[in-house]
């Protein structure tokens, strides 16, 4: 058993960024896949310092804080118990980290009213966002939050809406959703992204798909 251990690991170690996703992987693995993950990390890097706006805390936000050092990183995020978590997690390793909590008030049982409300012209997917997030020009924006794992708990309609509205006026802005698989997800980015161009999909079949799409000018 030690021979087969030492060969993994000599196996998957990269000698770069890729060591550290690929343990964020095995200890996180109902989570984004190893391939998403450097997909994403490559985008974001690609950018040299960027404003990144990403719903959602959780094992992966220090990779993000990593490869954005040199921009602007903010984490949208309900759970209280998860901003504690991250928060003393970026204090004991001495790390700065922009929180802010929101609060997610429809479940997805919602999804399909509030999405029929908006076509007829009734707005109720806005959150109640800082105006710092309101006015800032972001450069990528990342949706995986809320959980959302069942209709009965808070889901990702205002998330994907608010990731629409923060990037729709603005040219070439990345916006990256997880779990697109799912119902509620497949119909808001289906919805509110159909005149952006689509980039990328990621799918292995186990741990959610990544659509990746990207803002055109809206006067075209």
């Amino acid at each position: 058993m030690s021979i087969s251990y030492v060969l993994k690991e000599r196996k998957n170690t990269y000698g770069d960024y890729r060591d550290d996703i690929q343990s964020l992987v095995e200890l996180n693995p109902n989570q984004m896949s190893f391939d998403e993950y450097v997909y994403i990390y490559e985008l974001i890097k690609s950018k040299g310092g960027c404003n990144l706006l990403i719903f959602g805390l959780g094992r992966d936000s220090e990779l993000w804080l990593n490869v954005n050092a040199d921009g602007k990183t903010t984490f949208l995020e309900d759970n209280l118990d998860w901003i504690k978590i991250v928060n003393t997690q970026m204090n004991n390793l001495n790390k700065e980290i922009d929180i802010r909590h929101i609060t997610y008030t429809n479940l997805g049982y919602d999804a399909d009213r509030l999405l029929t409300e908006y076509e007829s012209g009734q707005n109720n997917l806005k959150l109640d966002l800082p105006n710092d997030i309101l006015d800032n020009n972001w450069d990528v924006i990342i949706v995986d939050a809320p959980a959302g794992y069942g209709e009965d708990v808070p889901c990702r309609m205002k998330s994907i809406y608010e990731s629409y509205n923060l990037s729709n006026k603005k040219l070439d802005v990345d916006v990256i959703v997880h779990d697109a698989q799912r119902r509620i997800e497949k119909m808001y980015t289906d919805y509110f992204f159909k005149s952006y161009n689509h980039i990328k999909t990621l799918d292995d079949g186990k741990h959610g798909k990544l659509q990746h799409y990207r803002s055109v000018d809206s006067n075209e």
